[in-house]
């Protein structure tokens, strides 16, 4: 069974500006339900590649006059990181030259893995959901109950700005009474405004429910918790936010939806 790896790294002039370099990744055994490419290009990191491109400026903010016989390097990195499981499984790493204006393979070069640090810049080892919103409709409106069949959203605040392929690495989880804790499966998930969001249907009827948002660890401090009868209680990290803070949190993330 052949793993999933990042197997080549290429660059091509953009067909929409001739400013813009494209670069492509090539991978093996790729799912977008689980796998995300961070790229690091002249120090910059990138996660929002399209598909398996992005399109750049390789050459802002440096000369583009180019003495005769000298030629300009480059090295990209590429980081296959798989969000569900919240793992790196591979760093690769390519060098290119520019040759008459365009970049091409440096003379013997080939992509090879490297150590992850170099991205350890880009991750933030200390993220944490402080917050999770909801339930609400498919309006925005904070519910006071649930039914089962019906469709539910909620939001995870997390303690920083985070890039979207963190948030995409939160887990959600739930509690029927006071049974055991259990992943969401068919659920799903978007980034918006710097926010997890997620939507669910419940097909039970238990007495309360409670709904856990988490990056490593669930926490009692940090879920929300409601049943059939009463306004939903929400948890939340005290340590991390203030009470404005937090009416302020909910109030954005009511609007949110309701611009969704």
């Amino acid at each position: 069974m052949n793993l999933p790896t990042i197997t080549d790294i290429k660059i091509k002039n953009s067909s929409g500006n001739k400013n813009f370099n494209r670069i492509l990744i090539s991978t093996r055994e790729f799912d977008p339900n689980t796998h995300r490419i961070i790229l690091r290009v002249n120090n910059k990191f990138y996660d929002d590649l399209k598909y398996y491109t992005k399109e750049l400026v390789i050459d802002q903010g440096s000369s583009q006059f180019q003495l005769p016989g000298m030629n300009k390097s480059l090295t990209i990195y590429a980081q296959l990181y798989d969000y569900k499981n919240d793992r790196i499984v591979c760093t690769k790493e390519k060098d290119f030259v520019k040759t008459l204006g365009s970049w091409e393979l440096a003379l013997g070069d080939r992509i090879i893995s490297i150590s992850n640090d170099y991205f350890n810049l880009f991750w933030n080892s200390n993220r944490k959901v402080v917050k999770v919103n909801g339930p609400f409709d498919k309006d925005g409106k904070l519910q006071a109950e649930v039914k089962p069949g019906e469709r539910y959203y909620f939001t995870a605040q997390p303690n920083q700005n985070l890039h979207d392929v963190e948030l995409l690495s939160v887990k959600w989880s739930y509690r029927y009474d006071d049974g055991e804790l259990i992943k969401f499966k068919n659920h799903n998930e978007i980034i918006s405004n710097g926010f997890n969001m997620m939507d669910c249907i419940f097909h039970n009827e238990p007495k309360k429910i409670k709904v856990y948002a988490y990056f490593f660890n669930p926490s009692d401090k940090v879920m929300v918790e409601f049943s059939n009868f009463e306004k939903p209680q929400d948890m939340i990290d005290g340590n991390d936010l203030t009470e404005e803070e937090t009416e302020k949190s909910k109030v954005t993330q009511i609007k949110q939806f309701k611009k969704n």
